[in-house]
């Protein structure tokens, strides 16, 4: 189990990054009350108007799990990537 622990946490954080920027999935299927923070990025641009700060400061949020999830399991994910590499 030792072994696989990297590669299980590199595959749990890029199913997670993948799941999260789901966009066209929560457009299309999702209810209109509830829009997840990436639906919400595409509403601020309106017919007459883009809202550039407050794009920026959704953008921002949005990413801010991404990158300390990231950064947290950074270890495991470089030793899971590299744990398949072919020494020689």
């Amino acid at each position: 189990m030792p072994l696989v622990a990297p590669g299980l946490v590199a595959t749990a954080l890029f199913c997670f990054m993948f799941s999260w920027n789901e966009f066209l999935f929560a457009l299309i299927l999702g209810r209109s009350k509830v829009v997840p923070i990436t639906v919400n990025i595409a509403g601020l641009i309106g017919g007459h108007e883009i809202l550039w700060a407050e794009i920026s400061a959704v953008s921002i949020v949005a990413s801010v799990p991404i990158i300390v999830i990231a950064i947290v399991l950074q270890r495991y994910l470089v030793r899971g990537l590299t744990l398949g590499a072919v020494k020689g």
